[in-house]
């Protein structure tokens, strides 16, 4: 399947309005340790969804837990997998943050008839800080509008989430994080390693790696790769060796270094949705 045609097929999971979406760069960790043996078992009613499990805050533009409209803030998921909120999963552990989870789930319409009132607000205080737009969630930030939010669709969870090990990525060497964003690394020849494992009790098929880069020159934007993952069997890995740095030209028609930045699984097989990190242009 075709970046363009996972876009297309994700806008029917995610509202696609307002711009595209895309997470904030975040440096690349070393994840060396080996995937759980546990297996995640087929869902046994509906549908799974898979992706990164992010804590939303209420002060946060990025991941919000909550809205302003018009002097009234309305409360909102207290977590989402990747970019849409999940209601349903109110205890789940701070370490869980940033890694991945399935989650069975139904995926249902019109947000803001999810909301809860929770007193008043200040605009003032939720001014979003400056920031790409293609960081922002699809309903909007903390600062949105009714409309948008009853575009925004979103995750009820029927059951308790299970943390999985499906990816784990190694730099050789380490990258140097003194490095600006448009300049050389230090070691050209510098790589990646990601690894994709497969936890569940099925064969996955039709997966994509999309591998994230930022940089070029003034301010940081992103690019993004994608490799096709090969069928895994039950219990079986795919390895995947990346640059960690990249050169092509910019938009000034000049060349400049992109620099890693984190790594997604996106497509869907079988009974499980794996929710998109970005909605890339």
């Amino acid at each position: 399947m075709t970046s363009k045609a996972l876009m297309v097929a994700f806008c029917g999971v995610l509202s696609c309005g307002g711009g595209h979406q895309a997470e904030p760069p975040r440096p690349a960790t070393a994840s060396p340790e080996a995937p759980q043996s546990s297996v995640s078992r087929t869902p046994a009613s509906g549908q799974c969804f898979v992706g990164r499990l992010a804590a939303n805050k209420k002060t946060d533009h990025i991941n919000p837990g909550g809205y302003c409209l018009d002097g009234t803030y309305y409360r909102g998921a207290p977590f989402r997998v990747s970019r849409i909120n999940l209601f349903g999963s109110d205890d789940l552990d701070d370490d869980w943050h940033g890694r991945y989870v399935q989650v069975e789930a139904k995926l249902k319409d019109n947000l803001i008839g999810r909301l809860q009132v929770e007193g008043s607000c200040d605009d003032g205080d939720l001014f979003p800080v400056q920031a790409r737009d293609d960081w922002a969630p699809a309903e909007g930030s903390t600062l949105t509008t009714p409309e948008r939010l009853a575009q925004a669709r979103y995750l009820e969870a029927s059951s308790r989430p299970r943390l999985i090990d499906l990816v784990t990525v190694e730099a050789h060497p380490e990258p140097s994080r003194r490095h600006k964003h448009w300049a050389p690394p230090e070691d050209e020849s510098a790589q990646v390693i990601v690894t994709v494992h497969n936890p569940f009790d099925f064969e996955l098929r039709g997966l994509q790696l999309i591998v994230h880069y930022e940089g070029g020159p003034g301010k940081p934007m992103p690019h993004y790769e994608t490799v096709d993952i090969d069928p895994l069997a039950p219990g079986g890995s795919f390895t995947s060796r990346r640059p960690a740095a990249i050169e092509k030209l910019s938009h000034r028609k000049e060349p400049a270094w992109w620099h890693f930045s984190s790594v997604a699984v996106e497509g869907s097989s079988g009974p499980c949705v794996f929710l998109p990190a970005t909605l890339r242009r």
